[in-house]
């Protein structure tokens, strides 16, 4: 389990380069939706005031911004890049702390495209992840407890999950969805025993959901009152091309294959370096053998596989009906990470990842290490040059952080407080103003809000 830990150090530093240097000091890599992250995490401040736009956001990832802004004194946006990789060591902390044998394959698993560029950018996936996986792990515990706690604790992490992305909202049905899966799956092969007690975890996340929704009705129904819309603007489109459409959808769900390819890369680097490692016949090698599947995937296991398909279904019907633009790695990446866990927790009956790694001489654990880092550090750069390659194309990469900052201080500075700044649109150059100078009000084209 130590050399397990030595991966996740380098798992998190892997996730450090991409934020600092990749998103921050190497170039300023962030979304519209960042800058105004950003902005509201400066006015929760008192820099700047409330025009409405706060809404459109739950509260959270601003929140969790503005508290580490105000605390250790940093510019927001480099804050933004610390809260990123707080929030990846946490997700390292859930897998040790909740995975067992399986933390140095959850850990590895992090290695993914989609992962990276969430934490290269300044986006709340980086919160509400790790809250959608503390919840998986802790509604999974099918342990029997107090009833009224266990109640409060899973309306607690459902608001939790609420408060870093609307979707949260579904968060309840995510979780009875994965229980009647896990019992439709697994129940043949485990017996009636095994889910005896499905009917009172189904009572209680229904109880502790409706919990849940009572104080998030509350807050829609304020920003309801506060701008006319429960999350703060119109985001129902119907007007959509079918065909358009379906290839959206499917080609949303191609690129999260990516994750699974690169996860298994690099457990074929672990066998390659291992090729001398002769594995006890244990009882999970004979759960790997046969007819077994049911007995390998778990009701643990079963209950991520189906929150995470149930999320994705939840996204793939919302984009029917919603104005997104795509199905895009934040979009789908939390459901994708949520199958992981549990295909990793049941591979790892299997596969005894620890045992090959503590298997590795010291100097094959170091160059599976180097490995990992340098492959990881490069996966953005060799996806950007492979899109290059055959002809798509790409978001320009900007210009480094600090130099954009100054330049833009500068244009600004004459610029007096409260005064109306006009662009172009979304992809203005000049956009990354609202975060930089929160005082100033920002005027788009098209009908589109001042902020």
């Amino acid at each position: 389990m130590r050399r397990g830990i030595v991966v996740g150090c380098v798992v998190l530093a892997v996730a450090a380069y991409v934020a600092f240097w990749e998103g921050c000091f190497g170039a300023c890599s962030c979304t519209t939706d960042g800058v105004y992250y950003m902005r509201f995490a400066e006015r929760m401040l008192g820099n700047g005031a409330d025009d409405g736009w706060f809404a459109a956001w739950p509260v959270g990832y601003p929140a969790v911004l503005a508290a580490v802004r105000g605390i250790s004194g940093i510019d927001v946006f480099v804050a933004s890049k610390f809260v990123g990789v707080v929030m990846c060591a946490g997700m390292l902390f859930l897998f040790h702390r909740f995975g067992g044998k399986a933390f140095p394959l959850l850990a590895i698993g992090l290695l993914n495209l989609a992962f990276l560029k969430i934490w290269r950018g300044t986006l709340s996936e980086q919160c509400f992840i790790p809250a959608l996986v503390l919840a998986g792990f802790v509604l999974s515990d099918s342990r029997k407890g107090p009833c009224v706690k266990k109640v409060i604790l899973w309306a607690g992490l459902f608001l939790l999950v609420f408060m870093f992305r609307y979707v949260g909202v579904f968060a309840p049905i995510w979780a009875m969805g994965a229980i009647l899966f896990a019992k439709v799956i697994g129940g043949k092969e485990h017996g009636r025993e095994a889910g005896s007690c499905d009917l009172p975890r189904l009572i209680d996340v229904c109880a502790a959901g409706c919990v849940a929704w009572i104080f998030e009705g509350g807050y829609l129904l304020l920003n309801k009152l506060h701008t006319g819309h429960v999350t703060g603007m119109v985001r129902v489109d119907l007007a959509k091309d079918v065909g358009s459409l379906a290839r959206n959808i499917a080609g949303a769900c191609c690129r999260e294959v990516q994750v699974f390819v690169l996860i298994g890369v690099w457990l074929w680097a672990i066998i390659l370096l291992s090729r001398g490692y002769v594995r006890q016949k244990t009882s999970g090698r004979e759960a790997c053998s046969g007819t077994a599947l049911p007995r390998i995937f778990d009701r643990r296991e079963l209950f991520f596989v189906g929150m995470g398909a149930m999320y994705l279904l939840t996204m793939v019907s919302l984009s029917v009906v919603g104005n997104f633009n795509e199905l895009g790695f934040r979009l789908l990446y939390p459901g994708t990470i949520m199958i992981v866990i549990g295909v990793s927790l049941a591979a790892s009956k299997c596969f005894d990842v620890a045992g090959r790694l503590n298997s590795l001489s010291a100097p094959r654990f170091v160059a599976y290490l180097a490995l990992i880092f340098v492959a990881g550090c490069n996966l953005l750069s060799a996806e950007l040059a492979v899109r290059r390659l055959v002809g798509v194309d790409v978001y320009g990469i900007g210009e480094p952080y600090l130099q954009k900052k100054h330049a833009l201080l500068e244009k600004y500075k004459d610029t007096a407080n409260g005064s109306v700044v006009h662009l172009n649109g979304l992809g203005d150059p000049d956009f990354f103003i609202g975060c930089l100078r929160p005082d100033l009000r920002i005027d788009l084209p098209e009908g589109r809000k001042k902020y």
